[in-house]
């Protein structure tokens, strides 16, 4: 802040007195003065002028010390004296001030011969007193500087927030869902054999099995018999565990094996693994279970019947799931005609072996009258699960609905809930050679590598002969699956994704109501003998209609 006109020396390189900022002034205590003063020498060369020395280097004083010294000097004038500073203390023994102009030069603690007249004092004082008038003009802009900045901010959080509002709310004024980037569609993860073999549409080693994406890593030194006895190495399981960690750094949603003997490393699998993990399709056998009456039995078809026997025992300890002789059925197909190339990796010739697999399970059927499912236990059976549900109108699960089970689990749902959050699948496999995503130090450890000529005109071969048969064979036409729905007697108006809303669902759905049967009796799980015998009469009813299965519309 400018003081007032600026009063030149004529010394060149000294700078002007009245250049003062506040802060100058706020230093003015009396503990800065007692320290600045005594150690200033200045020279007067006339009156008003001076050159300050500091230690003998020119340096500008503040007008308020100019101001303090020609108060000292009116009160010298006035007979007041001038106080004595201890230079001693001050480490400046021995300093002093020369006041030229006078004609004489003065200690500090004289009082200097020279006088100041009182005119000059006024004029010093209201100087003084106008710079402190400033300063207070400069706090009160400095106050009202920060209440305009504060209401600045809470205006620009307030359009802020109305931005927000802007960019959730449709046309209609209704909230929507922020747009955000889609995830991405989820995707599978398989866990292969070191074993090569030429593949089949149906295959869980065949990426045209599945409606999502799947990445495979290969475990070198897994062999197909290693799988079959249900024990490995220590260095197999290191590139076992590792083979799972680099399909979950891969982004899989789930992890499969391509052999259901690999259900012998499904505890170790659990273990490793952050995502759901399932080895073999076994694990739907507590699931397929719980669906049917305990005198139904379930037929579980294996590449080999002597082999899956071992992997019961793991099922019941490990996993809670009993697959014993009262409610499963296990039959092995290694000695069909055909089915011995699974053994020696070689293409398996699907026009043979499908027909032979349907004549053994239509023979299974007419021994044991109770089988209501059937489960193919073995990666390379679901390319016969679409021939078994058609000639025996049974429910059929594989390798690939497992899969699907656990994979739905992340799928977006078109039929209701929020739309635009997941991308759709490209409808594009990524093309995949066996041993592919190993490291070349890991390669060398593969005991199975590229198809020989032989296994590749194999499976050219088996696959014209299986379209071929395809052509041939058209089989009956079968009514698309439907759902029966048992309802309480309870009627509300239900919502999409409901399970009384029939657009819940991606297939035709039946519901028949239970009269009597309410909301409060089935939360006491006691019904009266009526209400029992229309439950039964509503199940055979749905039954009559063709269902494929029935369920309630009450946990």
């Amino acid at each position: 802040t400018r003081l007032g006109s600026p009063r030149h020396s004529g010394t060149s390189g000294t700078s002007r007195a009245s250049d003062v900022c506040c802060c100058c002034i706020g230093r003015s205590s009396a503990a800065f003065r007692a320290m600045m003063l005594p150690g200033m020498m200045m020279q007067q060369s006339h009156y008003g002028s001076m050159t300050p020395s500091v230690n003998g280097n020119s340096s500008s004083p503040s007008r308020l010390d100019m101001l303090e010294l020609e108060l000292n000097q009116l009160t010298a004038q006035q007979g007041g004296g001038y106080p004595q500073p201890s230079f001693d203390k001050m480490g400046m023994t021995g300093m002093g001030t020369s006041m030229g102009g006078f004609g004489t030069t003065h200690q500090f603690g004289s009082p200097p011969a020279g006088g100041v007249s009182v005119d000059h004092h006024h004029q010093v004082y209201a100087m003084y007193l106008d710079a402190m008038e400033r300063l207070q003009e400069l706090h009160l802009q400095h106050s009202q500087l920060m209440n305009s900045h504060l209401e600045l901010m809470a205006a620009h959080s307030e359009v802020l927030g109305y931005a927000g509002d802007l960019e959730v709310t449709g046309a209609s004024g209704e909230k929507a869902a922020k747009k955000k980037a889609p995830k991405k569609h989820p995707c599978l993860g398989v866990i292969r054999l070191d074993y090569n073999y030429p593949v089949a549409e149906g295959d869980t080693d065949c990426a045209a099995s599945f409606g999502y994406d799947v990445i495979y890593r290969v475990v070198p030194g897994l062999t197909f018999e290693m799988a079959q006895a249900g024990k490995v190495t220590e260095a197999v399981e290191r590139r076992f565990a590792e083979a799972i960690k680099f399909l979950e750094g891969k982004g899989v949603n789930g992890i499969t094996g391509d052999c259901g003997f690999m259900m012998a490393f499904q505890v170790i699998a659990r273990k490793i693994a952050t995502r759901p993990i399932f080895m073999s399709s076994m694990v739907q056998c507590s699931i397929i279970a719980a669906a049917f009456d305990e005198n139904d039995r379930i037929l579980i078809l294996t590449a080999n019947d002597k082999s899956l026997e071992p992997q019961a025992d793991i099922l019941f300890n490990h996993c809670g799931i009993r697959v014993d002789d009262d409610r499963f059925l296990i039959r092995g197909c290694e000695n069909l005609p055909g089915f011995d190339a699974v053994a020696k990796g070689q293409a398996v010739p699907i026009h043979i072996v499908q027909p032979a697999i349907v004549k053994m399970v239509e023979d299974i059927r007419k021994r044991e009258r109770n089988i209501a499912g059937i489960l193919l236990e073995c990666t390379e059976l679901p390319p016969y699960a679409d021939a078994l549900r058609a000639s025996t109108d049974l429910p059929v699960w594989d390798a690939i609905t497992a899969c699907d089970f656990y994979v739905s689990g992340y799928k977006d749902n078109p039929r209701f809930g929020i739309n635009d959050w997941q991308a759709e699948w490209d409808q594009q496999q990524d093309e995949y050679k066996f041993g592919a995503n190993l490291l070349e130090s890991e390669k060398k450890h593969v005991q199975m590598h590229d198809l020989t000529p032989e296994q590749l005109k194999q499976a050219q071969v088996a696959k014209a002969k299986a379209k071929a048969a395809a052509k041939l064979k058209k089989l009956a036409k079968k009514q698309a699956p439907s759902l029966g729905v048992i309802r309480l007697d309870y009627n509300y108006p239900p919502a999409a994704g409901d399970i009384d809303a029939p657009g819940s669902y991606g297939y035709d759905v039946i519901y028949r109501v239970v009269p009597g049967l309410s909301f409060e009796m089935a939360q006491s799980g006691m019904m009266t003998y009526q209400v029992q015998q229309r439950f039964g009469e509503a199940i055979k009813w749905l039954e009559s209609k063709g269902v494929s299965g029935i369920t309630g519309d009450c946990g």
